[in-house]
């Protein structure tokens, strides 16, 4: 929505018919039905070569693909990309899992309760956490469905890989 306004293409999309539902009922006549629809990342057969100035990818969804699909979203982000675009996503990052210093005790129990409640879903977390990548189930799917997880520099190198420059990660 924060786009919308901006831009002269626009087109939302998510696998989940539900999702696609609320954001109808979410925008409120703000952005154009037709251009928020059902569609998969992996295919994005509405779009042609070069159609886009800005991809955003938020709420970590690409996490929702195992690594061979999350491949094919990038592929297609790379197709549907003009030269120069700007390609946003936000991701689960490996190095979080570790144990790690806190800013106050409340931050510490709390990452610690974190870290014990993973641990307890996905057996020998100490090894995974220091591989480049992993598929995890965690608290945002109730410990029942895995999400991809990678480090900094395995997701660097798998942008720089597809052809992504100017790679910034925060």
């Amino acid at each position: 929505i924060y786009f919308a306004g901006a831009v002269k293409q626009y087109a939302a999309f998510d696998r989940a018919p539900a999702d696609i539902e609320a954001a109808h009922a979410c925008l409120d006549d703000q952005v154009p039905a037709r251009d928020i629809f059902v569609a998969d990342a992996r295919h994005m057969s509405f779009a042609v070569d070069g159609a886009y100035d800005l991809i955003l990818c938020g709420g970590g969804r690409i996490d929702e693909f195992t690594e061979d699909d999350r491949r094919r979203v990038l592929e297609e982000v790379r197709r549907v990309a003009k030269e120069g675009a700007w390609f946003c996503f936000s991701s689960r990052n490996l190095q979080s899992l570790k144990p790690g210093q806190g800013s106050g005790a409340v931050d510490l129990l709390r990452r610690l309760r974190r870290r014990l409640l993973m641990a307890a879903a996905n057996g020998h977390l100490a090894r995974l956490c220091h591989q480049p990548s992993a598929m995890l189930v965690d608290e945002d799917s109730g410990y029942r469905m895995p999400v991809y997880y990678s480090t900094p520099n395995a997701q660097v190198r798998a942008l720089k890989e597809l052809g992504f420059h100017d790679i910034r990660v925060f």
